[in-house]
């Protein structure tokens, strides 16, 4: 397996993994997905791809003989008896084959956390700001279309973390890449209504399991956007004008979450006009 993964075309390797997973104990067939979300852990087993990292990489920098969506059409009955060989396909992708594919067969936490991985290793600038910009509004798409499968509380749980944990990392790249505060800031509105449709299918399975959870990351995430929007230098007003525009057209399913969110945009930017 990891010989033919080494050499970097055909990714037909992929089909003896959930063969490998099991043989090597990383899991059982028809295993329930654990509630662990260490996919940012220095040993990679959250990915399922512990023992061969370096070989995933030498395969994620090739050219494939297949198209990616093929490879997922043709691996997706093997999901619920691996759920680690979604995650090693995912983890096979790098940015230009993930822009090409249709990820709506994979978990959201899957593709969040790839999203997180992508952020971390790839220098930001206005190409890679406009590429993440159109993976988060598919996401958010993708999000607000789930089918029920995906809705439990426990993998709304893992996707609201997971979800939360790349916003986090969103807002650090306005120190440590050179693009300007604005555009980091209209990355995170487009981002805001991934994590916001997280929230909301939390706060259903929370309804429908009658469990208690705290939801107050909703209200932190609401209050940075009106925050940072009051804070950002206007250098051009009709760009800050097109965020605030932005800000206000972030997709939240109708609601209280909607009409709070929308209150406190609204208020911020009655102030931002008012000082001008």
């Amino acid at each position: 397996m990891k010989g033919i993964a080494v050499k970097g075309k055909d990714p037909s390797w992929l089909k003896c993994v959930p063969l490998y997973h099991f043989l090597s104990r990383q899991c059982n067939p028809f295993q329930k997905i654990p509630p662990y979300v260490n996919h940012s852990d220095a040993v990679p087993s959250w990915w399922g791809i512990t023992n061969f990292k370096t070989e995933l990489t030498y395969f994620q920098r090739s050219e494939w003989n297949s198209a990616p969506n093929d490879v997922i059409e043709a691996l997706e009955p093997y999901f619920d008896i691996d759920f680690l060989l979604p995650r090693v396909i995912m983890a096979s992708m790098n940015l230009k084959r993930f822009l090409e594919m249709d990820f709506s067969k994979i978990r959201p936490e899957i593709t969040l956390a790839v999203f997180s991985c992508f952020m971390k290793s790839s220098p930001m600038s206005q190409k890679s700001i406009k590429e993440f910009k159109e993976l988060f509004f598919k996401m958010e798409s993708i999000m607000s279309n789930l089918n029920e499968r995906y809705q439990s509380y426990e993998d709304a749980k893992r996707s609201f973390h997971i979800a939360k944990d790349l916003m986090t990392i969103c807002i650090t790249q306005e120190r440590v890449s050179r693009v300007p505060v604005l555009e980091i800031t209209d990355l995170c509105i487009a981002l805001s209504g991934v994590v916001f449709q997280s929230i909301d299918c939390l706060k259903k399975a929370i309804d429908r399991s009658r469990i208690e959870d705290d939801l107050s990351y909703f209200y932190v995430l609401k209050e940075w956007i009106c925050k940072r929007m009051l804070q950002c230098e206007i250098t051009d007003l009709l760009s800050n004008l097109q965020i605030w525009n932005n800000a206000l057209r972030v997709r939240i399913p109708d609601g209280w979450l909607k009409l709070d969110y929308l209150k406190s945009v609204n208020d911020s930017l009655h102030t931002f006009l008012n000082n001008l």
